[in-house]
């Protein structure tokens, strides 16, 4: 994607002109080494976005439908 962010408290960015509204909702702590490993992010628009240290991955289907949730251990 080119885009790498670390998020560490709600806010807000700036893609080119696009304001994206962030807010955390939930957050996973890795099982064996007890690290907070990922933010679940909702921004003002139709996906989820998963932010796994520094990575944003896009999770989701079409507007609209329920997002898929991803773990992913590095």
């Amino acid at each position: 994607m080119g885009l790498v962010l670390e998020l560490k408290s709600n806010g807000s960015i700036y893609v080119g002109d696009t304001k994206i509204e962030i807010a955390i909702k939930q957050q996973y702590k890795c099982g064996v080494c007890g690290e907070k490993r990922a933010v679940t992010l909702y921004f003002e628009g139709p996906r989820e976005v998963l932010i796994l240290r520094g990575e944003l991955v896009e999770v989701g289907g079409k507007d609209g439908a329920r997002p898929k949730t991803t773990r992913r251990h590095r």
